[in-house]
């Protein structure tokens, strides 16, 4: 596959962009601000939306944890979506 002029093989790592990078750091500041409010459901999106990032350019392991961090987060407050 070519994206932007280079060959991509499906499950590469791909670089993040500058948006993205500023979307993770956005929602890693969210993070923290909703725990200190123990917001628990809002900390759970903040982390959904970086697991989101990393899932969208293959990194895998990084969404993954920030996903099961969420799951926590979701159980404290009994929600199941």
């Amino acid at each position: 596959m070519i994206l932007m002029g280079v060959t991509v093989s499906f499950g590469q790592l791909l670089p993040l962009s500058k948006k993205d990078s500023c979307v993770i750091i956005n929602s890693l500041e969210k993070y923290e601000f909703f725990v200190e409010k123990s917001d628990f459901r809002g900390a759970s999106g903040a982390l959904n939306d970086a697991a989101f990032v990393y899932w969208n350019n293959n990194h895998y392991q990084q969404a993954a944890n920030y996903y099961e961090q969420s799951l926590s987060l979701n159980e404290k407050v009994a929600n199941e979506n």
